[in-house]
């Protein structure tokens, strides 16, 4: 019999430490995205979760984010359970089956994966400095809530996440112009 030695994933925890500690809110994803290969893949979605209301730049890595995800999930167009913790998971349960979601945004971030339930909450992002667009946007669209990926709690913003492919998109959604916040 021989002894093959196949390299051993990597610890969720020890990922989530270095990542915390050796990478900012703008590099911590590409990172993560760099080891999703030697990571068991449970693990690295349930990271993708923990970390994800801690990514400023989802969308310049948008393509291989949604790539990486298709490797693990059987149907990117249904929830991830591994991305929400035991809290985020009874909340996305007692959902609706449909629900309307809110995205604030510009014409350069208008495929983003990052919707919420709150209107006023999502009408604030095209306002906020690291966000702010000269063309605020609001977009409202009601989806199955079995579209959705994961409902995050982490800030108060009730973040749905929908993947959604910009080259392809299949949420169909209203615009309206912003001129202030909610």
């Amino acid at each position: 019999m021989s002894n093959t030695n196949y390299p051993k994933p990597l610890a969720i925890d020890d990922v989530h430490t270095s990542l915390c500690k050796d990478y900012d809110s703008y590099e911590r994803l590409p990172a993560l995205l760099d080891v999703a290969d030697d990571m068991a893949d449970e693990d690295w979605l349930v990271l993708l979760g923990q970390l994800w209301s801690g990514f400023d730049n989802i969308g310049p890595c948008s393509g291989d984010l949604f790539w990486a995800i298709a490797e693990r999930v059987p149907d990117m167009e249904s929830a991830i359970p591994e991305m929400m913790n035991h809290e985020e998971r009874v909340a996305f349960e007692a959902l609706p089956e449909q629900i309307t979601i809110y995205r604030g945004c510009g014409p350069k971030n208008i495929f983003g994966f990052s919707w919420s339930l709150g209107r006023k909450t999502a009408a604030k992002f095209p306002f906020i400095p690291r966000y702010r667009t000269d063309e605020p946007k609001l977009l409202t669209a009601t989806i199955s809530k079995s579209r959705a990926a994961a409902l995050k709690l982490e800030r108060g913003e009730q973040e749905v996440i929908v993947f959604d492919f910009h080259d392809e998109p299949s949420i169909r959604w209203t615009e309206e112009p912003l001129l202030t916040p909610c």
